[in-house]
C-alpha cells in the first residue's frame, strides 16, 4: 500500500516536469501558436514564435517605392508605369521590366490624368435648361467643355453655373470687356452712377443711397461754389472802389501842395497851347 503510494507520488512528478518542459521551452526553440489564439499588438502576433515576427519586419523594410509616373500593384512589391490620359489599365504588370497593359476609353467615356485606373469617367452633358452650350466635344482624353453663347457670361450656382446677358454700358465706356464668367464693367460718364441692382449707369439726379454718394457729387456743395463766386467778386469790386478814392484823393492832395493856386495854373497852360496852336497854323498857311 505504502509502496504503490510512493510510485503514485512519482508518477504526478514525472507528470509536473513533462507539462513544464512543454509550457516553457528552451530559448533556442521557437513554438508556434495558431494565430487565432495569439495574442495581437498593432495587427502583429505576440506569442513564442519570434522568428515571424523577425520576418514581418524585414518585409516593412523592404518596401519598393514609386515614382511619380508608376504606381505599386495590390499585394506585390514592384513599380508599374501609369497608363496614359485616354488609357486605363486592363492588366498590371508581372515584375518591375514588365510593361502595363492599358486599353483606351471607349466612346463617351474618357480619362484626363495618367494613371492606374481600371475604369473611365462618364462624359458630361451640358446643360441645356440653363443656356449651356458645347465649346468642345468629349474626347477619351479630355471631358466635354460647357460654355455660354457669345454676349454671355457664366453666373456659377453650386457646381454648375447659367448663362446671363452681359452688360451693356449705357451712358458710359467699357472698362472690362465681358468674357467667361465676368460680366461687364462699365465707367460711367461725368454725373452719372452705376446702379447694380439695374446694371446701368443712371444719373446722379436719381441717386438716393450711400452707394452712389461716392460717385456723384452733393448737389447743395456744387451750388455753393457759385454763390461764394458771387460773394467774392462784390468784395473785391468794393476793394476796387475804395482804392482808386483813395489814388484819386492822394492825387489831388498831392497836386494842390505842388500848385498853390491850381486855377491860375491851368489858365496859363490853356494860353501857352492856344499859342502853339496859333504858330502852327500860320506855319502851314505861309507854306
Amino acid at each position: 500500500m505504502r509502496r504503490t503510494m510512493e510510485e503514485t507520488s512519482k508518477m504526478r512528478a514525472l507528470c509536473f516536469l513533462v507539462s513544464f518542459l512543454w509550457v516553457f521551452p528552451s530559448a533556442d526553440q521557437a513554438f508556434d501558436i495558431p494565430l487565432p489564439n495569439a495574442l495581437l499588438i498593432h495587427g502583429e502576433p505576440m506569442g513564442f514564435n519570434t522568428s515571424s515576427h523577425r520576418q514581418k519586419r524585414s518585409e516593412k523594410e523592404n518596401v519598393t517605392a514609386c515614382s511619380s509616373h508608376e504606381y505599386k500593384p495590390r499585394r506585390q512589391n514592384h513599380c508599374c508605369n501609369k497608363c496614359l490620359p485616354g488609357y486605363i489599365v486592363a492588366r498590371d504588370c508581372s515584375g518591375s521590366s514588365q510593361a502595363t497593359l492599358c486599353v483606351h476609353c471607349k466612346s463617351g467615356t474618357y480619362m484626363d490624368i495618367p494613371n492606374n485606373s481600371k475604369r473611365c469617367e462618364a462624359c458630361s452633358s451640358c446643360l441645356t435648361q440653363y443656356g449651356q452650350i458645347v465649346l468642345s466635344a468629349c474626347t477619351m482624353e479630355k471631358n466635354t467643355q460647357c460654355g455660354c453663347p457669345e454676349g454671355q457670361f457664366k453666373k456659377h450656382s453650386g457646381l454648375d453655373f447659367i448663362c446671363q446677358e452681359c452688360t451693356t454700358c449705357q451712358n458710359g465706356t467699357q472698362a472690362f470687356k465681358c468674357h467667361d464668367d465676368k460680366d461687364t464693367i462699365c465707367q460711367c460718364f461725368h454725373n452719372f452712377f452705376f446702379d447694380d441692382s439695374e446694371k446701368m449707369c443712371r444719373p446722379c439726379s436719381q441717386c438716393q443711397g450711400p452707394e452712389c454718394q461716392d460717385h456723384c457729387p452733393d448737389p447743395e456743395a456744387a451750388q455753393r461754389p457759385e454763390e461764394s463766386k458771387g460773394v467774392l467778386w462784390v468784395a473785391v469790386g468794393a476793394v476796387a472802389v475804395v482804392v482808386v478814392v483813395v489814388v484819386a484823393c492822394a492825387l489831388y492832395v498831392y497836386y494842390t501842395r505842388r500848385h498853390p493856386h491850381p486855377q491860375a495854373h491851368l489858365l496859363i497852360y490853356v494860353e501857352q497851347l492856344l499859342s502853339l496852336i496859333t504858330i502852327k497854323t500860320a506855319i502851314k498857311t505861309t507854306k
